[in-house]
Protein backbone atom coordinates (compact mmCIF):
# COMPACT_ATOMS: atom_id res chain seq x y z
CA UNK A 1 0.00 0.00 0.00
CA UNK A 2 1.25 3.16 -0.99
CA UNK A 3 2.49 5.44 2.22
CA UNK A 4 1.03 8.26 1.17
CA UNK A 5 -2.75 6.47 2.60
CA UNK A 6 -1.38 5.12 5.95
CA UNK A 7 -0.27 8.74 6.77
CA UNK A 8 -3.78 10.32 5.49
CA UNK A 9 -5.60 10.27 8.59
CA UNK A 10 -2.56 12.21 10.19
CA UNK A 11 -2.59 14.92 7.47
CA UNK A 12 -6.15 14.96 7.51
CA UNK A 13 -6.37 16.02 10.94
CA UNK A 14 -3.94 19.39 10.30
CA UNK A 15 -6.54 20.39 7.29
CA UNK A 16 -9.47 19.96 10.38
CA UNK A 17 -9.84 22.57 13.14
CA UNK A 18 -13.08 20.94 14.06
CA UNK A 19 -11.46 18.70 16.83
CA UNK A 20 -8.43 20.60 18.14
CA UNK A 21 -6.12 18.82 19.98
CA UNK A 22 -6.37 15.60 21.64
CA UNK A 23 -2.69 15.35 22.80
CA UNK A 24 -1.12 16.37 25.92
CA UNK A 25 0.53 19.72 25.45
CA UNK A 26 3.03 19.47 27.31
CA UNK A 27 6.35 21.71 26.85
CA UNK A 28 9.88 20.17 27.32
CA UNK A 29 11.06 20.53 30.48
CA UNK A 30 7.51 21.11 32.32
CA UNK A 31 7.06 19.03 35.69
CA UNK A 32 4.26 16.01 34.99
CA UNK A 33 1.43 17.40 37.21
CA UNK A 34 0.45 14.86 39.87
CA UNK A 35 -2.86 13.81 40.32
CA UNK A 36 -3.94 11.88 43.43
CA UNK A 37 -6.34 8.85 42.90
CA UNK A 38 -9.15 7.14 44.30
CA UNK A 39 -9.45 3.72 45.51
CA UNK A 40 -10.15 2.49 42.26
CA UNK A 41 -6.70 3.68 40.33
CA UNK A 42 -9.03 6.21 38.40
CA UNK A 43 -8.06 10.07 38.43
CA UNK A 44 -9.67 11.68 40.74
CA UNK A 45 -11.19 15.04 38.57
CA UNK A 46 -13.39 13.19 35.39
CA UNK A 47 -15.50 14.61 33.14
CA UNK A 48 -18.87 13.69 33.10
CA UNK A 49 -19.47 10.79 30.49
CA UNK A 50 -22.13 11.99 27.92
CA UNK A 51 -23.83 7.79 28.24
CA UNK A 52 -22.80 4.65 30.77
CA UNK A 53 -20.36 2.43 28.95
CA UNK A 54 -20.45 -1.15 30.10
CA UNK A 55 -17.74 -1.82 32.32
CA UNK A 56 -15.40 -4.49 30.95
CA UNK A 57 -14.44 -7.66 33.38
CA UNK A 58 -11.97 -7.15 35.41
CA UNK A 59 -9.23 -9.96 36.13
CA UNK A 60 -11.03 -12.92 37.04
CA UNK A 61 -9.50 -16.87 37.49
CA UNK A 62 -9.49 -18.87 34.69
CA UNK A 63 -10.32 -22.00 33.76
CA UNK A 64 -8.04 -24.17 32.96
CA UNK A 65 -6.21 -21.80 30.29
CA UNK A 66 -2.99 -21.25 29.15
CA UNK A 67 -1.16 -19.44 26.72
CA UNK A 68 2.15 -18.88 25.02
CA UNK A 69 4.05 -15.94 23.67
CA UNK A 70 4.66 -15.71 19.80
CA UNK A 71 8.04 -13.55 19.43
CA UNK A 72 8.89 -15.20 16.70
CA UNK A 73 7.94 -14.69 13.21
CA UNK A 74 7.68 -18.33 12.67
CA UNK A 75 5.98 -19.33 15.73
CA UNK A 76 2.69 -16.64 14.71
CA UNK A 77 2.93 -17.99 11.58
CA UNK A 78 2.72 -21.38 12.73
CA UNK A 79 -0.09 -20.60 15.20
CA UNK A 80 -1.93 -19.00 12.98
CA UNK A 81 -2.11 -22.15 10.01
CA UNK A 82 -2.67 -24.81 12.64
CA UNK A 83 -5.60 -23.19 13.71
CA UNK A 84 -7.31 -22.34 10.88
CA UNK A 85 -6.56 -25.80 9.54
CA UNK A 86 -8.10 -27.01 12.68
CA UNK A 87 -11.03 -25.37 13.16
CA UNK A 88 -14.25 -27.25 13.82
CA UNK A 89 -16.85 -24.18 13.32
CA UNK A 90 -16.08 -20.38 12.36
CA UNK A 91 -12.73 -18.36 12.07
CA UNK A 92 -12.95 -14.18 12.54
CA UNK A 93 -10.32 -12.56 11.49
CA UNK A 94 -9.27 -8.64 12.13
CA UNK A 95 -6.44 -6.98 10.51
CA UNK A 96 -5.58 -3.14 10.23
CA UNK A 97 -3.08 -3.48 7.58
CA UNK A 98 -3.77 -6.93 5.36
CA UNK A 99 -1.12 -6.68 2.56
CA UNK A 100 -1.86 -8.10 -0.74
CA UNK A 101 1.60 -10.16 -0.79
CA UNK A 102 3.16 -13.85 -0.59
CA UNK A 103 1.95 -13.67 3.53
CA UNK A 104 -1.06 -12.23 2.51
CA UNK A 105 -1.98 -14.53 -0.21
CA UNK A 106 -0.89 -17.70 1.67
CA UNK A 107 -3.51 -16.24 4.30
CA UNK A 108 -6.16 -15.56 2.05
CA UNK A 109 -5.70 -19.13 0.28
CA UNK A 110 -5.86 -20.65 3.68
CA UNK A 111 -9.31 -19.06 4.45
CA UNK A 112 -10.40 -19.53 1.58
CA UNK A 113 -9.71 -23.58 1.80
CA UNK A 114 -11.36 -22.91 5.10
CA UNK A 115 -14.68 -21.67 3.68
CA UNK A 116 -15.04 -24.08 1.45
CA UNK A 117 -14.65 -27.11 3.88
CA UNK A 118 -17.92 -25.40 5.21
CA UNK A 119 -16.25 -23.19 8.06
CA UNK A 120 -17.86 -19.99 8.69
CA UNK A 121 -15.02 -17.02 7.90
CA UNK A 122 -15.59 -13.29 9.12
CA UNK A 123 -12.70 -11.31 7.97
CA UNK A 124 -12.68 -7.23 9.27
CA UNK A 125 -10.71 -5.29 7.46
CA UNK A 126 -9.83 -1.15 7.69
CA UNK A 127 -10.88 0.67 5.36
CA UNK A 128 -7.54 2.60 4.92
CA UNK A 129 -5.14 -0.23 5.98
CA UNK A 130 -6.28 -2.86 4.26
CA UNK A 131 -4.22 -3.27 0.59
CA UNK A 132 -6.39 -5.66 -0.63
CA UNK A 133 -8.37 -4.27 -4.59
CA UNK A 134 -11.86 -4.80 -5.11
CA UNK A 135 -11.20 -8.00 -7.33
CA UNK A 136 -9.61 -9.40 -4.18
CA UNK A 137 -12.51 -8.42 -2.31
CA UNK A 138 -14.94 -9.66 -4.81
CA UNK A 139 -13.23 -13.20 -5.37
CA UNK A 140 -13.13 -13.75 -1.34
CA UNK A 141 -16.55 -12.79 -1.69
CA UNK A 142 -17.22 -15.23 -4.13
CA UNK A 143 -15.62 -17.88 -2.25
CA UNK A 144 -18.29 -17.78 0.66
CA UNK A 145 -15.93 -15.87 2.88
CA UNK A 146 -17.62 -12.56 4.77
CA UNK A 147 -16.11 -9.36 4.60
CA UNK A 148 -16.68 -6.22 6.95
CA UNK A 149 -15.03 -2.50 6.76
CA UNK A 150 -14.41 -0.42 9.25
CA UNK A 151 -15.69 3.12 8.91
CA UNK A 152 -15.44 2.72 5.07
CA UNK A 153 -15.00 6.06 3.04
CA UNK A 154 -18.42 8.01 1.83
CA UNK A 155 -18.21 11.11 0.39
CA UNK A 156 -20.26 12.58 3.35
CA UNK A 157 -17.44 12.52 5.35
CA UNK A 158 -15.50 14.96 3.79
CA UNK A 159 -17.33 17.88 5.71
CA UNK A 160 -16.16 16.10 8.94
CA UNK A 161 -12.13 14.79 7.63
CA UNK A 162 -11.82 14.09 11.44
CA UNK A 163 -14.14 10.86 10.99
CA UNK A 164 -11.90 9.83 8.40
CA UNK A 165 -9.06 9.61 11.26
CA UNK A 166 -10.62 6.21 12.97
CA UNK A 167 -9.05 3.72 12.55
CA UNK A 168 -9.59 -0.21 13.54
CA UNK A 169 -5.86 -1.14 14.75
CA UNK A 170 -6.99 -4.59 16.03
CA UNK A 171 -5.18 -7.59 14.63
CA UNK A 172 -7.25 -10.70 16.00
CA UNK A 173 -7.22 -14.15 14.99
CA UNK A 174 -10.18 -16.60 16.97
CA UNK A 175 -10.79 -19.87 15.95
CA UNK A 176 -14.39 -21.63 17.17
CA UNK A 177 -14.75 -19.22 20.26
CA UNK A 178 -11.97 -21.03 22.28
CA UNK A 179 -8.51 -19.94 20.44
CA UNK A 180 -7.18 -16.68 20.27
CA UNK A 181 -3.92 -15.39 18.73
CA UNK A 182 -3.49 -11.19 19.57
CA UNK A 183 -0.93 -8.71 19.13
CA UNK A 184 1.03 -6.49 17.38
CA UNK A 185 1.50 -8.23 13.84
CA UNK A 186 -0.29 -6.91 10.88
CA UNK A 187 -0.71 -9.19 7.84
CA UNK A 188 2.08 -8.39 5.72
CA UNK A 189 5.55 -9.41 4.69
CA UNK A 190 7.38 -7.12 6.79
CA UNK A 191 6.00 -8.55 10.00
CA UNK A 192 6.85 -12.55 9.54
CA UNK A 193 10.75 -12.10 8.35
CA UNK A 194 10.57 -11.90 5.05
CA UNK A 195 13.25 -9.88 2.80
CA UNK A 196 12.88 -7.01 0.34
CA UNK A 197 14.91 -4.21 -0.73
CA UNK A 198 13.49 -0.83 0.96
CA UNK A 199 11.13 -2.71 2.80
CA UNK A 200 10.59 -2.09 6.94
CA UNK A 201 11.10 -4.78 9.19
CA UNK A 202 9.09 -5.39 11.73
CA UNK A 203 10.38 -7.15 15.43
CA UNK A 204 6.81 -8.00 16.96
CA UNK A 205 5.09 -9.92 19.70
CA UNK A 206 2.02 -11.93 19.18
CA UNK A 207 0.37 -14.11 22.08
CA UNK A 208 -2.19 -17.07 22.06
CA UNK A 209 -4.66 -17.78 24.46
CA UNK A 210 -7.15 -20.29 25.23
CA UNK A 211 -10.43 -20.13 27.40
CA UNK A 212 -12.28 -17.52 28.77
CA UNK A 213 -9.81 -14.38 26.73
CA UNK A 214 -11.18 -16.47 23.32
CA UNK A 215 -14.33 -16.67 24.28
CA UNK A 216 -14.52 -12.69 25.45
CA UNK A 217 -12.65 -11.66 21.89
CA UNK A 218 -15.32 -13.11 20.23
CA UNK A 219 -17.92 -11.19 22.06
CA UNK A 220 -16.25 -8.06 21.12
CA UNK A 221 -15.48 -8.99 17.38
CA UNK A 222 -19.07 -9.96 16.92
CA UNK A 223 -20.53 -6.51 19.13
CA UNK A 224 -18.24 -4.65 16.27
CA UNK A 225 -19.06 -6.83 13.36
CA UNK A 226 -22.73 -6.55 13.99
CA UNK A 227 -22.13 -2.72 15.09
CA UNK A 228 -23.11 0.35 13.02
CA UNK A 229 -19.47 1.19 12.88
CA UNK A 230 -18.61 -1.76 9.68
CA UNK A 231 -19.97 -2.22 6.52
CA UNK A 232 -20.41 -5.80 5.55
CA UNK A 233 -19.66 -6.13 1.83
CA UNK A 234 -22.19 -7.28 -0.55
CA UNK A 235 -20.98 -8.76 -3.66
CA UNK A 236 -23.38 -7.07 -6.22
CA UNK A 237 -22.01 -3.69 -4.62
CA UNK A 238 -18.27 -4.58 -6.17
CA UNK A 239 -18.34 -4.04 -9.85
CA UNK A 240 -15.17 -5.38 -11.39
CA UNK A 241 -14.38 -7.22 -14.19
CA UNK A 242 -14.58 -11.16 -14.55
CA UNK A 243 -11.30 -10.97 -16.28
CA UNK A 244 -9.87 -9.25 -13.20
CA UNK A 245 -11.02 -11.69 -10.87
CA UNK A 246 -10.33 -14.05 -12.42
CA UNK A 247 -6.81 -13.18 -13.02
CA UNK A 248 -6.43 -12.48 -8.54
CA UNK A 249 -8.66 -16.21 -8.31
CA UNK A 250 -5.61 -17.40 -10.06
CA UNK A 251 -2.80 -15.41 -7.82
CA UNK A 252 -4.74 -17.13 -4.83
CA UNK A 253 -4.06 -20.28 -6.20
CA UNK A 254 -0.63 -20.41 -6.75
CA UNK A 255 -0.26 -19.44 -3.22
CA UNK A 256 -2.64 -22.24 -2.12
CA UNK A 257 -0.36 -24.51 -4.17
CA UNK A 258 2.62 -23.48 -2.04
CA UNK A 259 0.83 -23.80 0.94
CA UNK A 260 -0.53 -27.32 0.41
CA UNK A 261 3.58 -28.45 0.32
CA UNK A 262 4.39 -31.07 2.79
CA UNK A 263 6.30 -29.11 4.60
CA UNK A 264 4.03 -26.09 5.70
CA UNK A 265 1.88 -29.60 7.21
CA UNK A 266 4.97 -30.16 9.45
CA UNK A 267 5.47 -26.11 9.88
CA UNK A 268 2.36 -26.64 11.91
CA UNK A 269 3.46 -28.19 14.91
CA UNK A 270 5.91 -25.67 15.41
CA UNK A 271 4.68 -22.73 17.27
CA UNK A 272 3.72 -25.42 20.28
CA UNK A 273 7.23 -25.86 20.87
CA UNK A 274 7.40 -22.23 22.44
CA UNK A 275 6.80 -22.50 26.10
CA UNK A 276 3.42 -23.17 27.47
CA UNK A 277 2.00 -20.89 30.55
CA UNK A 278 -0.67 -21.36 32.76
CA UNK A 279 -2.86 -18.16 33.64
CA UNK A 280 -4.22 -17.42 36.96
CA UNK A 281 -6.60 -14.62 36.56
CA UNK A 282 -7.44 -13.01 32.55
CA UNK A 283 -8.94 -9.66 31.13
CA UNK A 284 -9.51 -8.85 27.46
CA UNK A 285 -8.89 -5.18 27.30
CA UNK A 286 -10.82 -3.81 24.19
CA UNK A 287 -12.52 -0.18 23.69
CA UNK A 288 -16.38 0.63 23.20
CA UNK A 289 -16.95 -1.06 19.73
CA UNK A 290 -20.09 0.85 19.40
CA UNK A 291 -18.55 4.41 18.47
CA UNK A 292 -16.36 6.02 16.43
CA UNK A 293 -12.97 7.04 18.70
CA UNK A 294 -12.26 6.36 22.29
CA UNK A 295 -14.58 8.98 24.43
CA UNK A 296 -12.97 6.84 27.37
CA UNK A 297 -9.73 5.72 26.95
CA UNK A 298 -10.40 2.24 28.84
CA UNK A 299 -6.99 0.55 27.46
CA UNK A 300 -4.73 3.38 28.94
CA UNK A 301 -7.39 3.57 31.69
CA UNK A 302 -6.31 0.02 32.74
CA UNK A 303 -2.74 0.00 31.94
CA UNK A 304 -2.54 3.02 34.31
CA UNK A 305 -4.01 1.09 36.87
CA UNK A 306 -1.36 -1.83 36.41
CA UNK A 307 1.09 1.11 36.84
CA UNK A 308 -0.63 2.47 40.12
CA UNK A 309 -0.72 -1.31 41.70
CA UNK A 310 2.99 -1.91 40.81
CA UNK A 311 5.24 -2.76 44.00
CA UNK A 312 8.89 -2.69 42.06
CA UNK A 313 9.13 -2.20 38.88
CA UNK A 314 7.25 -1.83 35.19
CA UNK A 315 8.39 -2.60 31.88
CA UNK A 316 6.76 -1.12 28.51
CA UNK A 317 7.46 -2.08 24.92
CA UNK A 318 6.29 0.38 22.65
CA UNK A 319 7.09 1.41 19.21
CA UNK A 320 5.33 5.16 19.76
CA UNK A 321 6.03 6.56 22.66
CA UNK A 322 4.15 10.72 23.08
CA UNK A 323 2.75 10.41 26.26
CA UNK A 324 0.28 12.72 27.88
CA UNK A 325 -0.54 13.66 30.96
CA UNK A 326 -2.29 10.66 32.74
CA UNK A 327 0.93 8.76 31.46
CA UNK A 328 2.90 11.04 32.92
CA UNK A 329 1.70 10.87 36.29
CA UNK A 330 1.52 7.48 36.65
CA UNK A 331 5.13 7.10 36.37
CA UNK A 332 5.53 10.11 38.83
CA UNK A 333 3.49 8.44 41.63
CA UNK A 334 5.30 5.10 40.56
CA UNK A 335 8.56 7.16 41.52
CA UNK A 336 7.45 8.18 44.26
CA UNK A 337 6.54 4.63 45.91
CA UNK A 338 10.34 3.62 44.48
CA UNK A 339 8.65 1.64 41.57
CA UNK A 340 10.91 1.70 38.72
CA UNK A 341 9.39 2.41 35.47
CA UNK A 342 11.22 1.11 31.82
CA UNK A 343 9.86 2.30 28.28
CA UNK A 344 11.99 0.02 25.78
CA UNK A 345 11.27 2.32 22.06
CA UNK A 346 12.39 3.35 19.15
CA UNK A 347 15.43 5.73 18.20
CA UNK A 348 15.61 7.64 15.08
CA UNK A 349 18.42 5.60 13.67
CA UNK A 350 15.48 2.87 13.26
CA UNK A 351 12.35 5.59 11.77
CA UNK A 352 11.09 5.09 8.47
CA UNK A 353 8.61 7.15 6.48
CA UNK A 354 5.05 8.32 8.55
CA UNK A 355 6.88 6.92 11.28
CA UNK A 356 9.81 10.13 11.53
CA UNK A 357 6.60 12.36 12.59
CA UNK A 358 6.23 9.62 15.72
CA UNK A 359 9.42 9.95 16.27
CA UNK A 360 10.07 13.21 16.43
CA UNK A 361 7.18 13.73 18.43
CA UNK A 362 8.60 11.69 21.19
CA UNK A 363 12.12 13.27 21.00
CA UNK A 364 9.90 16.34 21.76
CA UNK A 365 8.84 14.76 25.01
CA UNK A 366 11.51 12.48 25.91
CA UNK A 367 13.10 15.17 28.67
CA UNK A 368 9.35 15.33 30.01
CA UNK A 369 9.94 11.34 30.58
CA UNK A 370 13.32 11.97 31.94
CA UNK A 371 11.16 14.73 34.69
CA UNK A 372 8.35 12.45 35.49
CA UNK A 373 11.05 9.73 36.65
CA UNK A 374 10.93 7.08 33.91
CA UNK A 375 14.13 4.76 32.71
CA UNK A 376 14.07 4.94 28.99
CA UNK A 377 15.97 2.50 26.28
CA UNK A 378 16.13 3.29 22.60
CA UNK A 379 16.37 0.30 19.98
CA UNK A 380 18.93 0.85 17.20
CA UNK A 381 17.82 -0.58 13.84
CA UNK A 382 17.84 -1.50 11.23
CA UNK A 383 14.74 -3.37 12.18
CA UNK A 384 11.76 -1.22 13.70
CA UNK A 385 10.43 -2.58 17.23
CA UNK A 386 6.60 -3.60 17.01
CA UNK A 387 5.49 -4.73 20.25
CA UNK A 388 3.52 -3.70 22.36
CA UNK A 389 3.57 -5.13 25.88
CA UNK A 390 3.35 -4.53 29.40
CA UNK A 391 4.75 -6.47 32.59
CA UNK A 392 4.26 -5.18 36.28
CA UNK A 393 6.04 -6.83 39.11
CA UNK A 394 7.54 -9.72 37.12
CA UNK A 395 3.72 -11.80 36.95
CA UNK A 396 0.98 -9.15 35.30
CA UNK A 397 1.49 -8.82 31.71
CA UNK A 398 -0.50 -7.20 28.52
CA UNK A 399 -0.38 -8.36 25.28
CA UNK A 400 -2.10 -6.48 22.63
CA UNK A 401 -1.78 -3.51 19.87
CA UNK A 402 -1.57 -0.37 22.36
CA UNK A 403 0.59 2.25 21.44
CA UNK A 404 1.62 5.07 23.88
CA UNK A 405 0.66 7.56 22.06
CA UNK A 406 -2.71 9.94 21.34
CA UNK A 407 -4.10 8.06 17.96
CA UNK A 408 -4.52 4.54 20.25
CA UNK A 409 -5.82 6.64 23.12
CA UNK A 410 -8.31 8.67 21.21
CA UNK A 411 -8.62 7.64 17.83
CA UNK A 412 -8.22 4.27 17.48
CA UNK A 413 -10.03 0.73 18.48
CA UNK A 414 -7.41 -1.52 20.32
CA UNK A 415 -7.31 -4.85 21.56
CA UNK A 416 -5.12 -6.72 24.32
CA UNK A 417 -5.11 -9.43 26.85
CA UNK A 418 -4.10 -8.78 30.51
CA UNK A 419 -2.96 -11.58 32.38
CA UNK A 420 -1.86 -12.96 35.95
CA UNK A 421 1.08 -15.41 34.66
CA UNK A 422 4.79 -15.26 36.00
CA UNK A 423 5.63 -17.28 33.65
CA UNK A 424 4.56 -15.28 30.33
CA UNK A 425 6.03 -12.07 32.31
CA UNK A 426 9.27 -13.67 32.10
CA UNK A 427 8.92 -14.65 28.47
CA UNK A 428 8.07 -11.22 27.51
CA UNK A 429 11.15 -9.91 29.69
CA UNK A 430 13.10 -12.12 28.40
CA UNK A 431 12.12 -10.68 24.51
CA UNK A 432 12.77 -7.21 25.98
CA UNK A 433 16.20 -7.80 27.17
CA UNK A 434 16.90 -8.62 23.36
CA UNK A 435 15.28 -5.43 22.35
CA UNK A 436 18.15 -3.38 24.98
CA UNK A 437 20.85 -5.58 23.94
CA UNK A 438 22.99 -2.93 21.71
CA UNK A 439 20.72 -0.01 22.82
CA UNK A 440 20.93 3.15 24.05
CA UNK A 441 20.26 4.50 27.53
CA UNK A 442 18.32 7.52 26.72
CA UNK A 443 16.99 8.34 30.45
CA UNK A 444 17.52 7.78 34.07
CA UNK A 445 17.43 9.14 37.52
CA UNK A 446 15.05 12.07 36.56
CA UNK A 447 17.16 13.13 33.50
CA UNK A 448 18.64 12.27 29.87
CA UNK A 449 21.75 10.35 30.15
CA UNK A 450 24.91 12.08 28.64
CA UNK A 451 24.94 10.01 25.23
CA UNK A 452 21.02 11.12 24.79
CA UNK A 453 22.17 14.92 25.33
CA UNK A 454 24.37 14.88 23.12
CA UNK A 455 22.90 13.22 20.21
CA UNK A 456 19.33 15.11 20.35
CA UNK A 457 20.87 18.33 21.62
CA UNK A 458 19.06 21.45 20.16
CA UNK A 459 17.43 19.83 17.36
CA UNK A 460 15.36 18.08 20.13
CA UNK A 461 14.88 21.48 21.64
CA UNK A 462 14.10 23.42 18.55
CA UNK A 463 11.65 20.88 17.39
CA UNK A 464 10.04 21.06 20.58
CA UNK A 465 9.58 24.52 21.52
CA UNK A 466 8.71 25.76 17.52
CA UNK A 467 7.03 22.76 16.01
CA UNK A 468 5.68 20.04 18.12
CA UNK A 469 4.16 23.00 20.53
CA UNK A 470 2.63 25.04 18.12
CA UNK A 471 1.09 22.30 16.09
CA UNK A 472 -0.29 20.43 18.76
CA UNK A 473 -1.84 23.68 20.37
CA UNK A 474 -3.26 25.06 16.49
CA UNK A 475 -3.92 21.39 14.71
CA UNK A 476 -3.37 18.31 16.70
CA UNK A 477 -1.53 17.03 14.09
CA UNK A 478 1.48 15.47 16.73
CA UNK A 479 -1.13 15.18 19.25
CA UNK A 480 -2.50 12.21 17.27
CA UNK A 481 -0.29 10.39 15.83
Amino acid sequence: MPPFRRILPSLLVALSLLEGSAGARIRAGERPRIERIGNRGRPARQRPLRRPIRRQASLRPARRQTARLLASPAASASARLDLIRSARGEINTSAYIFGDDRVGRIALAELRSAARSGRRVRLLLDAAGSGLSRAALAHLLDEGIEVGIYNRFRAGKLLHPVKLTYRLHDKLLIVDGEHLVLGGRNVEEGYFGFSRRGYTHFDDVDAYAHGEAASDANRYFMDLWNGPLVERLRREDLRVPRRMVARYRENIDRAARVSERPRFEAFRARWRQEASARLGKVEFVHEDPHRLGNAVPRTQRRLIRVIDDAASEVEIHTPYLVPDRDLLGAIARARERGVTVRFVTNSLSNARGHELLAQWAYESQVRTLAAAGAEVWEVKGPRVMHAKTVVADRRHVYIGSFNMDQRSRRLQKETGMLADSPELAESTLRHGETLRAGGLLAAQGGSLTPMKRQQCGRACRFFARFIYGPLSKVTGLYGQL
